[in-house]
Parts: C-alpha cells; sequence; structure tokens
C-alpha cells in the first residue's frame, strides 16, 4: 500500500517468493516475470529465467516451492544470455516481437546493446540473435514504451563521474531515447 503523497512510502509490504536465481535485473511482459543473471563464474554467461503465474489449481504446489502466500510463479523457462546482462526491454515493430538486453564491462569499456527476435509460447522461448549495437559504457536498465526504448546509464552517478581512479571517460548523464524502428532498420 502506498501512502498519498507527492513522496511515495511504501507503508506495508505483504512477501515475496524465492525465484531460486540471483536477480541482477526483472522485468514483466505478456504475463511473465523476466529475472536476469548478469553474471556465472563457472560458465561466463548471464541466464534468463522466465516465470508464469500459476494456474489457480497450481498455487498450492507452487506456493511450498516458493513459499508465496496469495500468488505462485512457476519457472517457464531458463536461457543463457551474454555476460553481464544489466537491463531488458520488449517491444513490437512490423509484426514482430524483439528482446532488446544491455550489457556493461564496466567504465571505459563500450556497452553492447543485443537485439533479438522473441517468439514466446507456453511451451518454449526462441531468442533469434538481430543485431548487436556498441553503446557508451556503463549501460544499465531499459524500458519501451512501444515506440521508444528508454535507456539508462550509470556512468553519470557521482562516484563514477567525478571520483578520482573511479571516473568513466565517456559518462552519459541523461536518459536516452532510442527509436524501436531504428533498431530494428539496424538488422
Amino acid at each position: 500500500m502506498l501512502s498519498n503523497q507527492s513522496v511515495y512510502e511504501l507503508e506495508e509490504y505483504d512477501g515475496g517468493f524465492n525465484c531460486g536465481v540471483t536477480a541482477s535485473f526483472v522485468s514483466y511482459q505478456d504475463g511473465r516475470l523476466w529475472v536476469g543473471t548478469s553474471h556465472s563464474i563457472v560458465s561466463r554467461q548471464g541466464t534468463l529465467t522466465v516465470f508464469r503465474r500459476a494456474e489457480d489449481g497450481n498455487y498450492a504446489a507452487a506456493n511450498r516451492r516458493t513459499g508465496a502466500k496469495d500468488t505462485a510463479w512457476i519457472r517457464q523457462f531458463t536461457m543463457t544470455i551474454p555476460d553481464h546482462a544489466q537491463g531488458i526491454a520488449f517491444f513490437s515493430e512490423d509484426g514482430k516481437d524483439y528482446l532488446l538486453l544491455s550489457t556493461s564491462h564496466g567504465r571505459n569499456k563500450s556497452s553492447y546493446y543485443y537485439l533479438y527476435e522473441e517468439t514466446i509460447s507456453d511451451e518454449k522461448a526462441v531468442l533469434s540473435p538481430a543485431a548487436k549495437i556498441e553503446m557508451p559504457p556503463m549501460a544499465e536498465e531499459m524500458v519501451s514504451d512501444g515506440a521508444y526504448t528508454y535507456c539508462l546509464f550509470e556512468s553519470a552517478a557521482t562516484c563514477y563521474s567525478t571520483g578520482e581512479g573511479l571516473r568513466c571517460e565517456y559518462p552519459v548523464d541523461r536518459i536516452c531515447a532510442l527509436i524501436n524502428q531504428l533498431l530494428v532498420g539496424s538488422i
């Protein structure tokens, strides 16, 4: 429950669930919760785990696994993604569904956005690589409104934009809006 103020404060928290993965970023799309893990020391790759809300008849079994009270999420898919993933966005263009993934490799190395054509059903998820786009360092979270994808960079944080020894060479101090039609046109 949120207070009725111009600044919002979480007044009540009614629980959560153990999804069984380390969450580096999270997004929600078409009834699915997408949880990304940035890096595995063992595989040197990231993972993207997709959960769907349990049907009414599945709540009891799902709640036993997750410890949730009223809602339950069931792991549907897990797939490998590029290492150091930081954010994810979804959009449709020309009748096709796309997933855009940001990766970041530190203060002084380029970030990359990976564009995938997405095909998903209850049985399987397929991400077909479509493009790799070089971006400034320290790309983070992103979100799409359908026409644009808005991208955040951590490089303008005070500790990276002014700190001695930690300074990013190319800090980006604004949210960048990418035109989805042009992203798809880069294929």
